[in-house]
């Protein structure tokens, strides 16, 4: 160890306490999705098969993403052990944690994306910027992964190269930029269905918080990734939040989809009823499901925002008449 420089020496502990670190929260927050996958499947077996799909989906991106990640750390710190120099080798399964972190983000934001197409009836310009810059994204974060498998696999140092910088910057813009928009558009369109009756603005203000969260969550941490990784050449600050983007879209998604439970009052909501899925009649008594009607093709869907808001105001008003909700 005398004869490596001390500067290589601060150089390697950074690294791999940055992976340590990563991937510490990364496998904690692991352990909260195969808590939220269990609670999905056991309280919505009724939800529509493709949205389980969806989340099985999800689930299995999740866990190469860790798998990828113990693999990288083990040859770091286990098979590299005694070769410190080999340490600037680059893993190809860390080049990989890239493209599953891409991958996934650009099914949750399109998943959002069509949430907020039917909340909004077809706003192009709204859901065709989000597809825009969600798109534009996975292609950037895509080529960054083919760089590192193709041209950096010899040198750990070719993250800090200009090249992957930028395209690695534009690539975490567009995605955060994305989120925002999806933010901003459901704030938007949920305040716009307040009314003047106090529990069904409630219940809206709620849905609000917990959006303006999502967005917050993912938002921030694809700033901070953008601004540690171009800021910082020659630095491994990035490395844990790069390791965690992908389970933090997918532990967005499942919050959002469990959430149903928690904001259901079974004075008056039925959970069961609230759905994501195939439609199911209702108990006796509990008033109609409402209907979708400019649903094109896909189903008629309840969202978790309006079905248990309309459903309030349904409660409220004492009619009988149907009111509107999203489709999912």
């Amino acid at each position: 160890m005398e004869q490596i420089p001390p500067s290589f020496v601060n150089y390697i502990h950074e690294a791999l306490a940055c992976q340590a670190i990563g991937l510490t929260i990364a496998t904690t927050m692991y352990g909260i999705t195969i808590l939220q996958m269990y609670f999905y499947f056991r309280w919505y077996h009724d939800d529509r098969l493709w949205i389980k799909l969806l989340v099985a989906f999800l689930g299995v991106l999740d866990t190469l993403s860790t798998i990828f990640m113990a693999h990288a750390d083990y040859i770091n710190t286990v098979t590299n052990f005694a070769e410190p120099f080999k340490a600037i080798k680059l893993v190809w399964s860390f080049s990989g944690i890239e493209i599953l972190a891409v991958v996934t983000a650009f099914v949750v934001q399109l998943y959002f994306a069509h949430r907020i197409w039917a909340l909004s009836r077809g706003n192009y310009l709204l859901v065709g910027s989000i597809l825009f810059f969600s798109f534009v994204g996975l292609v950037l974060g895509v080529v960054v992964t083919a760089l590192l498998i193709t041209i950096g696999h010899d040198s750990v140092l070719y993250i800090s190269s200009r090249n992957i910088r930028v395209v690695c910057a534009a690539s975490d813009a567009c995605m955060a930029a994305c989120d925002f928009l999806i933010t901003g558009g459901l704030c938007w369109y949920l305040h716009g269905g307040r009314s003047g009756r106090k529990g069904f603005n409630s219940v809206i203000d709620k849905l609000m918080i917990y959006a303006i969260n999502r967005g917050a969550l993912t938002g921030v941490c694809q700033l901070l990734h953008l601004v540690t990784l171009y800021c910082l050449p020659g630095r491994f600050i990035f490395v844990p939040f790069t390791m965690i983007e992908c389970k933090l879209y997918v532990n967005v998604l499942l919050a959002t989809l469990n959430v149903r439970r928690s904001l259901s009052d079974d004075s008056l909501v039925e959970p069961t009823s609230i759905l994501t899925g195939s439609l199911r009649p209702t108990p006796p008594g509990s008033g109609d499901i409402v209907q979708c009607p400019y649903d094109k093709g896909i189903g008629t869907v309840p969202s978790m925002e309006f079905a248990i808001a309309s459903r309030l105001e349904e409660r409220e008003m004492k009619t009988t008449s149907s009111l509107e909700a999203v489709v999912v």
